[in-house]
């Protein structure tokens, strides 16, 4: 349910403009532009109220959307509709940010049905955050059931039945999970390998790591070899346990043999005689795959009790890869599981993405098919996310994308094969500027769940991150604190100041 509209928004006082500006991006499918706090002749009559309330007919050319909160009170008005005025009390802080957001959400959604008053309101309501599911598990934790929590969500947030009952399975199915790890003794760990043989429209990560591997992968891994040796020999010192390990990207595959076996050596050198729980390597793009590589990451299957391989063809459609910039075709796909599969691999995860440019329901259930014909052992189902620094956002106007009904009707073609498949869904996370505001969904045979996932959106242990742009995480249980440490992005600085990146984390730990 879409403002197809540009939008200048107004807040004042300031401080409150991100909140207002996530409720906005959640209707308005046009450019949101940040407008001075005041503008001449915008005065809000005092006798408009939540009980005459009544939108008028939306100007033209883009929506001009102005609030203001004076004196315990908030004063909306978006385009030609009327103000709207709601009591919220005289504190700053959480409690009248969500005022705002909710007020505003409201109004909004009349603004946005006007005309087509048959369509379903937003699945996720005025939800905006990455991980919904932890909501859900505090409620199911503090003794509500289910259809409790769900009714909870909707008078807070206005989250559909059907997004609550999804995420009420996923916590259900994590609970066991989360339960076999100790948040004072485990940790998860996290690898992040930069490189890439092409940047895909849809990317954001910087672009100085594409077809860089040849020149600097040396470098970059003997870097994050020692910032892992440093992480390994502090958390081996205050008695802690690896138990998850995830190598990200990037294509971690976008290495050369020689360079992926000297990362995974780094790694093994780092906790010797140690078995984690689970490894998993990224290889998502066929074109970087071969039988070198595969049989060099199956040299960490002695080092842990689970392998896990993603090989991530997003979509199976020859045109669409060759929209998005892939240099993969659907036959190289299922060349590369095959193969994987031949050298024993036995625990393979395929991602897929909904809502692609050109792309519609027939394009991704062909997806789908082609996915089933190989008979992975969890699946993913990502929403398209139009990212800031994306070409997809750069030249946004020269794609055509699929609309939010189609892309929900995408996601739900996605639930049903999983579960032809023997899969549940097992872990969700949100993003920014995703058609429809919609979810991405991992599913996932018994026993197939990747424990790094689930710990990664639960926050219920530390997460320690290496490398280019990654992300230390460490969790207070007892608060819900969470406390993070940033490594610089950019290629060529995190190999010269990798002396800082190390002393950060002494710092923190």
């Amino acid at each position: 349910m879409y403002i197809d509209k540009n939008a200048t928004l107004r807040v004042d006082p300031e401080k409150y403009y991100n909140d207002a500006y996530d409720m906005v991006n959640l209707f308005y499918k046009g450019k949101i532009s940040r407008g001075a706090a005041e503008a001449a002749g915008e005065n809000f009559a005092p006798e408009v109220s939540r009980e005459n309330f009544a939108p008028e007919a939306a100007s033209e050319g883009a929506d001009i959307i102005t609030i203001k909160m004076t004196n315990g009170l908030i004063s909306i008005r978006i385009g030609g509709f009327a103000g709207f005025i709601s009591d919220t009390g005289t504190g700053d802080g959480p409690a009248r940010a969500y005022t705002l957001k909710m007020a505003l959400y409201k109004l909004l959604k009349t603004r946005a049905r006007e005309g087509r008053e048959a369509e379903p309101a937003p699945q996720w309501g005025a939800l905006v955050g990455v991980r919904p599911v932890k909501m859900y598990a505090k409620l199911l934790d503090g003794g509500l059931t289910g259809v409790q929590a769900a009714a909870e969500m909707a008078r807070l947030y206005d989250v559909s039945a059907g997004a609550s009952e999804l995420c009420v399975r996923i916590a259900g199915a994590q609970r066991a999970v989360l339960r076999r790890y100790d948040p004072d003794r485990d940790y998860m760990l996290y690898a992040g390998v930069p490189f890439c043989t092409t940047k895909c429209a849809y990317c954001s990560f910087p672009s100085d790591a594409h077809n860089k591997a040849g020149l600097y992968a040396r470098h970059y891994i003997g870097a994050l070899a020692r910032e892992l040796a440093f992480c390994a020999e502090r958390m081996r010192g205050a008695g802690r346990r690896l138990k998850a390990l995830y190598i990200g990207g990037g294509t971690p595959t976008a290495l050369d043999r020689d360079d992926l076996e000297q990362l995974i050596g780094a790694i093994i050198a780092a906790y010797p005689g140690e078995q984690p729980d689970e490894w998993t390597i990224e290889a998502g793009r066929a074109d970087t795959i071969d039988r070198d590589k595969l049989t060099a990451i199956k040299r960490a299957a002695n080092h842990t009790a689970n392998l896990r391989l993603c090989i991530n063809p997003q979509t199976m459609n020859s045109k669409t890869l060759e929209l998005i910039g892939r240099g993969h075709t659907p036959e190289d796909v299922a060349a590369a599981f095959k193969l994987a599969r031949s050298l024993g691999f036995g625990n393979i995860n395929m991602d897929v993405i909904a809502g692609l440019p050109g792309e519609g329901l027939r394009d991704f259930e062909n997806t789908l098919d082609r996915v089933a014909d190989l008979n992975p052992d969890s699946f993913t189902s990502h929403t398209l996310c139009i990212k800031r620094s994306s070409r997809l956002n750069e030249f946004y106007g020269r794609y055509s994308y699929p609309d939010a009904e189609c892309v929900a009707a995408m996601h739900e073609a996605a639930r049903r094969r999983a579960g032809l498949w023997g899969m549940e869904p097992y872990y969700l996370y949100r993003q920014k500027n995703t058609v429809g505001g919609l979810a991405n969904v991992g599913y996932a045979r018994k026993n197939g769940a990747c424990i790094y996932n689930i710990h990664e959106m639960a926050d219920r242990v530390d997460v320690i991150a290496v490398g280019a742009g990654a992300v230390t995480k460490l969790t207070n249980n007892s608060t819900g604190a969470i406390e993070r440490v940033f490594n610089v992005k950019n290629l060529l600085e995190y190999i010269s100041r990798i002396d800082e990146m190390i002393e950060r984390k002494n710092v923190l730990f």
